[in-house]
């Protein structure tokens, strides 16, 4: 089961991308505007540092990325900011980013069902128990 941690950093990722997704709509020259340009750099700045932050389990299940691509436009986007390319944003944010979006809803879903499913055995396994057996583990 993966980290408490990589559910709220997935929420994140798929926020950011939904946002991205509305700024730029299906247009490239939307990039054009500073505003716009500035907000879909800040949400690809938040991507690479959520996904960073996920447990090399969960990261390893978003299988459309490369190991350090994520981290590296980052770290270009916030610390080498004159060297960021918009040609290089644009094919992130159109071809990239649609298929990182379905891959972290997709993985958000198995936890949530990994949750459930765990919250369902603990249930049963109080059930099975006495009241008096309760009692004393919670003493414990």
């Amino acid at each position: 089961m993966a980290a408490k941690g990589d559910h709220q950093r997935l929420v994140h990722v798929v926020d950011a991308c939904d946002r991205i997704a509305s700024y730029v709509g299906e247009g490239r020259a939307n990039l054009d505007d500073a505003k716009t340009s500035d907000a879909v750099l800040h949400c690809l700045a938040v991507i690479g540092e959520a996904l960073s932050a996920l447990t090399p389990e969960a990261y390893a299940s978003l299988t459309s990325l490369p190991s350090s691509q994520p981290r590296a436009m980052r770290n270009v986007i916030v610390h080498e900011y004159w060297r960021v390319d918009p040609a290089a944003i644009w094919t992130t944010v159109s071809r990239d980013l649609p298929a990182l979006r379905e891959e972290a809803a997709r993985l958000l879903a198995e936890l949530a069902s990994q949750r459930l499913a765990f919250l369902d055995h603990l249930r049963t396994a109080t059930d099975d128990l006495g009241d008096d057996d309760v009692m004393k583990s919670a003493r414990h």
